[in-house]
């Protein structure tokens, strides 16, 4: 029997291992280092004392990892972190500084970058050279940390020390480096390790009759959500016109259509026979086609959903439309960490409760949903935002390009199937107009958030959605509410919505002593200082720069915006406005704009008198 490695272990043998030249470099994101540490923590709290596996790792009888280097790679960052004294100081033997158990043989720059900050910490990392995306994993990891329970702090690190456990598989050593590349390029032929929604692919399709080989390849295509499933085929001279016709048959067809008539490149080759005498979770990660090789991938632009948050929204989609169902738990529902168990209850892909029409409806919805996503719902883009329906030179297009990127960074992954229900159910047979769209995403958005008593806008409340509202309504209107400042309305026009952000008085709470305003100790004062016309939402960051900091402080950073010093994109319109409006800020202006503000949430909802 295999032995299950744990760091603990792996400090008891003295192990180590190295990456070899031909791996690909670290690539986990914030998702992934937030699932997994949100699935460690619920395996402590409810198993303390069992393992927590995270797989296989393979490598030589040299130690070098051919496949794993992913995962080991975490354990390292997780170790930069955890031998701190408040967590538990036994990673760092783990660590191993001196002489690191995780090598670069190619990467030295990488290698003296973790060599430092596992001696120094992150904090006191003096180089020059930053791995952006190790440096990204360690900030999550750092910030998760911080926010245990300092009771649990310490067993948390120990349990994740003791019990974050994995099998290393060694292959023969009669493998010359060839074979060994060989064998990392079929293991990942993808371009990632299998993964939770890969795993879901082989469990549902197996349950289908006949060649699935074609759904198979369309899985895949649908998993890169950072390239666009449909592309002008240009090798065809396809015009725009039969483009769109044949991205409107795709929403129209069934998938059996779908595959004999070729309007997704790439899904429809024959497969040998012994390709489909069986599916295994092995045969399918070892695809001789990578899917990006076959699309085109969108420059500067990917999608702001990750693949299992839109197999989770898929399914809600499915289970609200049949109404045969109720999630017990909106919450588990949209926890990408439960998706296999999510996908168990609710599409069964084993026992009685298995149904192939289920999963082919379910296959048929999915690829529906990415082609709605492509086209009419919003991508990031170098700039902001992008979006494939529309161009951003019309105002309309603009607008709709607002609406849906407020709408996004105003939810979360519990939320999102509030508007991207809508979204599928407004789309089924046609592609509506850009106008039409946004009149849709508008009443929904009206409808679902009824303004709230202005005493209820107060600091300390959960507010955010109502500032984000706020400077849609001023971008909407900034042709008027900035015509007498042609700067502003250039800073404007430049806007772009962003989630992260903080709520900061514009006054502050405790003034410097030689601010022009200063507060008295009275109730009615405490509530003017808190009230909606004395706060903008801004970046934690600038929250931080501005804090206790007079109007004349917050005026100048804007100022700075309109005169040009200062590039990028203003976080607050309200702030913008502000700016424009007053040259001062006392408790008389406070209560003339909070009046302001709150008028103009009034009309931005639709039919107001």
């Amino acid at each position: 029997m295999k032995t299950a490695y744990t760091p603990s272990l792996i400090v008891q043998k003295d192990s180590s291992f190295s990456i070899p030249l031909y791996q690909r470099l670290f690539e986990w994101n914030t998702d992934n280092i937030e699932i997994l540490l949100d699935d460690l923590y619920r395996a402590f709290k409810s198993n303390p004392d069992e393992d927590y596996h995270i797989g296989l790792l393979t490598a030589t009888s040299g130690g070098d990892l051919v496949d794993g280097q992913q995962r080991f790679t975490v354990l390292t960052l997780l170790g930069c972190i955890l031998h701190d004294e408040k967590y538990d100081s036994r990673w760092y033997q783990f660590l191993n500084p001196d002489s690191p158990r995780l090598k670069f043989q190619s990467r030295p720059q990488d290698a003296i970058y973790l060599k430092q900050i596992m001696k120094d910490g992150i904090d006191n990392y003096s180089g020059t050279y930053v791995n952006q995306k190790m440096q990204n994993a360690l900030d999550t990891i750092s910030k998760i940390m911080a926010g245990i329970d300092d009771t649990e702090k310490r067993p948390f690190a120990s349990f994740m020390y003791e019990h974050i456990s994995f099998f290393i598989s060694e292959l023969p050593s009669k493998y010359s480096p060839r074979d060994l590349n060989k064998y990392f390029e079929r293991m990942n032929s993808t371009g990632k390790n299998l993964e939770h929604h890969e795993i879901l692919k082989v469990k549902l399709l197996r349950n289908l009759d006949g060649d699935i080989t074609p759904l198979l390849r369309l899985w895949n295509k649908i998993a890169e959500v950072d390239t666009v499933l449909l592309h002008i085929r240009k090798h065809r001279n396809e015009t725009e016109a039969e483009f769109h016709q044949r991205r409107l048959a795709v929403l129209k067809s069934d998938l059996e259509t779908i595959i004999r008539n070729g309007y997704i490149n790439g899904i429809s080759r024959n497969p040998s026979s012994d390709e489909i005498a069986s599916v295994s979770i092995r045969q399918i990660q070892l695809s001789e086609v990578s899917p990006k090789k076959e699309g085109m991938v969108v420059r500067n632009s990917k999608s702001l959903l990750s693949f299992p948050i839109i197999l989770l929204l898929t399914l809600y989609w499915k289970i609200k439309e049949d109404a045969t169902t109720t999630i017990a738990s909106l919450k588990d529902f949209f926890n990408p960490a439960n998706l296999l168990d999510t996908f168990e209850r609710y599409l069964p892909y084993q026992g009685s409760g298995m149904n192939k029409s289920e999963i082919l409806d379910f296959m048929t919805r999915l690829l529906k949903v990415r082609l709605v996503l492509d086209y009419c719902f919003v991508r990031a883009s170098e700039y902001g935002y992008s979006l494939d329906m529309t161009s951003e030179e019309s105002e309309s297009g603009k607008s709709l390009i607002m609406l849906e990127s407020m709408l996004f960074v105003s939810s979360n992954r519990y939320s999102y199937y509030k508007w991207f229900t809508v979204l599928m159910e407004s789309i089924k047979t046609e592609f509506p107009s850009e106008t039409e769209l946004f009149e849709i995403l508008k009443d929904y958005d009206d409808e679902s958030n009824p303004l709230e008593e202005y005493g209820n806008l107060t600091y300390g409340a959960d507010i955010r959605y109502w500032f984000w509202r706020l400077d849609f309504y001023i971008w909407s209107n900034r042709f008027h509410l900035f015509k007498d400042n042609p700067e502003a309305l250039q800073v404007a026009e430049k806007y772009r919505f962003v989630r992260n952000r903080s709520i900061e008085h514009v006054a502050p709470q405790h003034p410097l002593q030689n601010s022009s305003l200063q507060w008295e100790d009275t109730d009615s004062d405490d509530r003017l200082r808190d009230s909606f016309g004395n706060l903008v939402m801004i970046s934690n960051g600038l929250n931080s720069a501005l804090k206790n900091q007079p109007y004349e402080v917050k005026k100048a950073h804007v100022q700075a915006y309109v005169n040009g010093s200062m590039t990028g994109t203003i976080e607050s319109l309200s702030l913008l406005l502000i700016n424009s409006l007053y040259d001062k800020w006392d408790k008389g202006r406070i209560k003339e704009y909070g009046q302001k503000a709150y008028d103009m949430l009034i009309k931005s909802y639709k039919n107001v008198e």
